[in-house]
């Protein structure tokens, strides 16, 4: 089994990348530890999605490191459904048949989740007071997520992947009118707000190729 790892760095400090493999009990387990926000080309070599060290989208109140993907987003939608960086990458999973197993993060961000993909293991290791957090000690953390890894693991054939039906809408809202401006250059895309951009496509890749470049 080759196991995905996103962002496994700022929550769980797991320790190397080989460390996480020991702590899912997996001698087979191959692990590849990727970059927040990762490209659509990495995912069509993973198996099973574990997320690791995840954040709560843009504006979540009572949440650390609220973000979604770079700094100058706002908010990101598909289909009318606002969604954190969790969530479209688990689309992006979704369109190889590779179904998100297991999240790790501040406990908005689980419930982000649990509310987008439904029945998938969640482990909260901290939760937000403004923009400060309480947090579980870090060996605590490390049990909670293999228990939970673990427990993810048992229900391989009860999980499936996240999908919406196409076409895709697009609607990101980003911070500023240098941003916009450029973004709305992009072909296909449309600016319908003030600092609003939308962008449609039958194909999910392509809006996140339109995506990767709007956001900057």
């Amino acid at each position: 089994m080759r196991v995905l790892v996103g962002y496994a760095r700022a929550v769980t400090r797991l320790g190397p990348p080989d460390a996480v493999c020991r702590r899912v009990s997996r001698k087979r387990c191959r692990l590849q530890a990727l970059h927040p926000s990762p490209s659509p080309w990495y995912t069509p070599f993973q198996v099973k999605d574990i997320s690791i060290g995840y954040h709560a989208k843009a504006g979540t109140p009572d949440s650390l490191l609220e973000h979604t993907s770079s700094g100058s987003v706002t908010d990101f939608s598909i289909n009318g459904i606002s969604m954190p960086e969790a969530g479209y990458n688990a689309l992006i999973a979704g369109t190889y048949n590779v179904p998100v197993l297991f999240a790790a993060g501040d406990r908005s961000l689980c419930e982000q989740i649990t509310t987008l993909l439904g029945e998938v293991e969640t482990v909260p290791v901290k939760e937000g007071i403004g923009a400060a957090a309480v947090s579980l000690h870090p060996e605590v953390t490390r049990e909670r997520i293999r228990a939970g890894v673990e427990k993810a693991l048992h229900r391989l054939d009860d999980v499936e992947p996240y999908r919406l039906e196409a076409p895709y809408t697009l609607v990101v809202k980003l911070k500023s009118e240098e941003t916009v401006n450029k973004g709305s250059h992009y072909p296909g895309v449309k600016r319908t707000g003030e600092w609003e951009l939308t962008y449609s496509s039958d194909d999910f890749l392509e809006i996140m190729l339109a995506f990767s470049y709007v956001r900057r």
